[in-house]
């Protein structure tokens, strides 16, 4: 049945989407501040698809990671949630 309720999920990002059960990673390469805006209007329709099928995502396991040394370190917000950045991911 979980699947059935995020099957659409793809299609309302331009980013990269990784779902593997409960599990969802967007990814994308930010470069400019114009990728920034990008991803962060992806994660506000992820809060809008997220209010349209009452799923909500736990925004405190949300965490941008910042990989390279020349990262701005900008930050990004669900919702009225602040996401924490880090520097490792587990998986």
């Amino acid at each position: 049945m979980f699947v059935i309720f995020i099957n659409d999920l793809p299609d309302v990002l331009t980013s990269t989407i990784e779902i593997f059960a409960d599990d969802t990673k967007l990814l994308r390469a930010v470069q400019t501040i114009e990728d920034h805006d990008v991803m962060q209007q992806d994660l506000d329709n992820l809060v809008k698809w997220s209010h349209k099928w009452q799923l909500s995502f736990n925004e405190a396991k949300f965490k941008s990671p910042h990989i390279s040394s020349l990262n701005q370190r900008l930050k990004y917000q669900m919702d009225t949630e602040i996401l924490g950045d880090t520097r490792i991911e587990k998986d």
